[in-house]
């Protein structure tokens, strides 16, 4: 899996992860937010190739190719609520 933090001024984007979905067959951008220190997704957009996907999350994450990190799926979440620059705390 493929993580890249977000550089885009928006508070409830923090991070996107790439990754393919063997039963799918397909590549999948997914969009990260962190509630309350917590990190989770909250959309997905599949692509037909992993250079479709990684094209999408630049633009939607405003990074580059070289912002992606290579990252095991069970310490991305970890990782977003880390090192994420954006937070959402829907009560203060």
């Amino acid at each position: 899996m493929k993580l890249a933090l977000s550089k885009r001024k928006a508070k409830k984007l923090a991070a996107g992860t790439i990754f393919y979905s063997d039963t799918l067959g397909m590549w999948y951008l997914s969009l990260y937010m962190v509630v309350d220190g917590k990190a989770g997704p909250f959309g997905m957009n599949p692509h037909e190739t992993e250079e479709a996907a990684i094209a999408d999350g630049n633009e939607t994450l405003k990074v580059t190719d070289g912002d992606w990190i290579e990252i095991e799926e069970d310490q991305a979440d970890a990782y977003i609520e880390q090192h994420a620059w954006h937070r959402w705390n829907p009560g203060g």
